[in-house]
């Protein structure tokens, strides 16, 4: 299918996601794609979750999609009530950081998982440790896994501990069978 290459009118423009125009029909202006309110947001998601998991953090993508909405639907009905919007509302006034801060989770679950691919690579049993959160209010599950640079280390780490205490232990018989030399007898011939 060939994209339409046309810029949109105005009743495309006003309506929203839920409509019949715009967003399923990709539109190609002749100033570029038409970005709709509803990508642009995705786009916002996606980059912030990506800025979470790079922390290591967990990123409650559901909970902003619900707030959003539940925002949508009192601009909607000022909308009906009022004939107009009382509060310009933007994208960049949403507070992100509220969505992967770890004071609004609770921790459900922690655990470790054998990582084969990583085993293999590394020839070392390495385990990915997860920890399973849920946000205060909602019922969705977010699992944050561990780095698997992180993992590798920690692994190599604890091999080279047990092989050094092993190595101690291998050391130690030996310095014992040994006879010490006793000074206090002295031979004098």
């Amino acid at each position: 299918m060939e994209n339409i290459v046309r810029d949109p009118e105005k009743k495309e423009m006003s309506q929203g996601p839920e409509s019949e125009y715009g967003i399923d029909v990709p539109l190609i202006t002749s100033k570029g794609k038409f970005i709709s309110p509803q990508d642009k947001f995705s786009k916002k998601i996606s980059e912030e979750q990506l800025k979470a998991s790079k922390k290591g953090l967990p990123f409650a993508a559901a909970v902003a999609r619900a707030d959003v909405e539940d925002i949508n639907s009192k601009l909607k009905n000022q909308i009906k009530r009022l004939g107009y919007i009382s509060e310009d509302y933007k994208l960049s006034s949403i507070k992100w950081e509220k969505y992967s801060d770890l004071k609004n989770f609770e921790v459900i679950e922690e655990g470790k998982q054998y990582d084969i691919n990583l085993s293999k690579t590394n020839r070392l049993p390495i385990h990915l440790k997860w920890i399973k959160y849920k946000f205060k209010g909602f019922s969705n599950l977010y699992i944050v896994m561990e780095n698997g640079d992180d993992a590798v280390i920690r692994a190599q780490n604890k091999y080279d501990e047990s092989s050094a205490k092993r190595l101690q232990a291998v050391l130690k018989p030996a310095k014992e069978k040994s006879p010490k030399p006793d000074k206090t007898k002295v031979d004098n011939k």
